[in-house]
């Protein structure tokens, strides 16, 4: 490729057309040729490997998020599955709680609907009533847990995901930079290269002058 690129500079150069001819001249260009090819090989080499690099950093970090992503959601479907069936023993031992309470107090003329207007508060301290009310609390205890186990998770999942975007960006600067350092050191090879050519291209007309004024 750098060859034919070579080739192709001094093809379309209307200059050096008309010095192509010149004794040594050849050699001046293979001795660019042999500089440039093996330089633009490395940069495509080194190139290649910082890309793959950069694509295995972007898979792994991919891989990883899904990984926490995941496990987190299976974390919080487990809890709310044990919380559904937990929620769903309580609110039935609390209806039949209250079915078993009214129909305790239906001879007494105790209704539970109007029950804070009884001046009798002897209901309160009523067995099943405070079996109710404890049920209750239990399961008011078990919401704010829940809840705070959720905001833990939640906290501890973002901090994870944050620690692991800090990584990722700090490798994937380190391997862009990398990267234009490659094609830095390239062009710059390949400034040394030109300037050696021209330095060499001046010599050898300096000689050929040298050389046309012993015939003259």
């Amino acid at each position: 490729m750098i060859e034919t690129l070579v080739d192709e500079l001094f093809d379309d150069d209307n200059e050096f057309q008309k010095i192509k001819f010149l004794p040594g001249l050849n050699h001046i260009i293979q001795t660019l040729r042999d500089n440039l090819v093996p330089a633009a090989d490395n940069l495509r080499i080194i190139g290649m490997e910082k890309d793959k690099l950069i694509r295995d950093e972007i898979n792994q970090f991919q891989e990883a998020l899904d990984g926490i992503i995941n496990e987190a959601l299976n974390n919080t479907n487990d809890r709310l599955i044990e919380w559904e069936k937990t929620f769903k023993h309580a609110a039935r031992a609390y209806k039949n709680a209250i079915n078993d309470f009214e129909i305790h107090h239906h001879h007494g003329n105790f209704d539970i609907a109007n029950r804070h207007n009884n001046n009798n508060d002897a209901h309160l301290h009523d067995p099943i009533v405070s079996s109710t009310m404890e049920g209750l609390k239990v399961l008011i205890n078990d919401v704010d847990k829940f809840e705070s186990w959720a905001l833990s998770t939640e906290l501890t999942t973002h901090e994870t995901v944050e620690a692991m975007l800090d990584v990722y960006d700090t490798a994937m600067v380190e391997l862009k930079g990398a990267k234009v350092a490659n094609h830095e050191g390239y062009f710059r090879a390949a400034e040394s290269f030109e300037a050696v050519f021209s330095e060499n291209l001046t010599k050898l007309s300096k000689y050929i002058e040298k050389d046309m004024e012993i015939f003259f």
